[in-house]
């Protein structure tokens, strides 16, 4: 192989680790999310499942009121990574 292909071959590998320390990972953000739940009186014994693939997160299960509700809603959407 050629300087230029090692080269450019270093390059795509730098760059492809270097975007991938930026993502955060499903679970993490998953984790993240629930902690946060967990830390909220509203939804401390709320039953909510995150699940979250690609920027999506879907909360299902229940919770007492629909201020408990939005406070989930909020707390996920604004959660680093997380697109809707």
């Amino acid at each position: 192989m050629s300087h230029r292909h090692s080269l450019l071959a270093a390059l795509l590998v730098a760059v492809s680790l270097a975007a991938a320390c930026h993502q955060q990972s499903d679970d993490a953000i998953n984790t993240y999310i629930k902690a946060r739940m967990f830390s909220d009186p509203s939804l401390k014994t709320a039953s909510v499942h995150v699940a979250r693939k690609g920027g999506v997160v879907k909360l299902t299960g229940q919770v007492p009121d629909d201020a408990a509700r939005l406070s989930a809603q909020r707390i996920a959407s604004h959660t680093k990574g997380v697109k809707q």
